[in-house]
């Protein structure tokens, strides 16, 4: 939605598969509604995201029902996790980019970003998933037990205003509320971890490294107090961006490691999956799912 002194308007979209349908107009009117279908569902999916990066830029604001983003009863589980990966990423992006009054060190920050080597984040880090599950994840000599079946694995990370985030992985069994997830959930506390799989090696979170000038006060210049910090426009969002960039690259990391079939070393429940979360945060995200 828009509003100033002249205008109040509204934007609303849904994409499925293909097919994308806009609608706007005047707050309280009916409104017009175009409707267009592309060659692919991505193009669709790519130009849906551009629309609304690019109404936030203009200064629209999101609000319930103003942006609805939709993924067809076709899709899979992991078509559902990238779209919500990516439009979480592209919505904190175009918010922070409307953002007129930014501190000087925020944007400095959110350009690093943008040159952050996501390619060779993704290359380090499927080495490294490869290694983890051959001599941790799936190994009896460090006692896992590979008759025990695995709901999920859970990556979980600490404090990570900091360089060099590590997320420990963990075997979730025993998981009395299990259901796939494609968008963000609390997985309660109704699980066990499975025999040998607590706390072990799991993955890099070097996308967070430029966040570490965020911690502490010797690390801050003199215009921003690390008391108010947390307060200040665009730092929630500078946040969020951050972490949903690195989720959108593990998501497409997972995604070619299991085209490869590594992941069937895993003794796994159907609907199994790949999630990721702050320590004791409750809030957890979907990663990847296994079909």
């Amino acid at each position: 939605m828009f509003q100033d002194e002249t205008s109040h308007k509204f934007w609303e979209i849904s994409f499925v598969g293909t097919k994308q349908s806009i609608s706007f107009g005047r707050v309280g009117s009916v409104g017009t509604t175009k409707e267009k279908v592309f060659n692919s569902t991505e193009l669709c999916t790519s130009d849906s995201l551009k629309g609304i990066n690019e109404k936030l830029k203009k200064g629209y604001i999101e609000i319930e029902n103003s942006i609805s983003i939709s993924v067809s009863d076709n899709s899979t589980p992991n078509d559902k996790i990238s779209s919500y990966l990516k439009a979480q990423r592209d919505s904190y992006k175009g918010k922070l980019k409307a953002m007129t009054n930014l501190k000087p060190l925020f944007v400095e920050v959110l350009q690093k970003l943008d040159v952050f080597d996501f390619e060779n984040y993704k290359k380090n880090t499927a080495h490294e998933i490869e290694t983890h599950l051959t001599e941790w994840w799936t190994n009896p000599s460090k006692g896992i037990n590979p008759d025990e079946v695995i709901y999920s694995i859970l990556f979980e990370y600490d404090y990570y205003l900091a360089k060099n985030v590590q997320a420990h992985s963990y075997g979730i069994v025993s998981w009395e509320d299990f259901k796939l997830h494609t968008k963000s959930f609390d997985m309660g506390y109704s699980y066990d971890f499975a025999e040998g799989f607590e706390a072990n090696p799991g993955i890099s979170l070097n996308f967070f490294d430029n966040l570490e000038v965020f911690n502490g006060r010797d690390n801050l210049p003199d215009d921003i107090d690390e008391y108010e910090l947390a307060y200040m426009e665009g730092y929630q969002e500078l946040l969020k961006l951050y972490l949903f960039s690195g989720l959108v690259a593990l998501n497409e990391v997972f995604k070619s490691l299991n085209e490869k079939g590594i992941f069937k070393k895993i003794n796994t429940k159907k609907g199994f999956m790949f999630m990721i979360g702050e320590h004791d945060m409750g809030e957890v995200f979907p990663i990847y799912a296994l079909k």
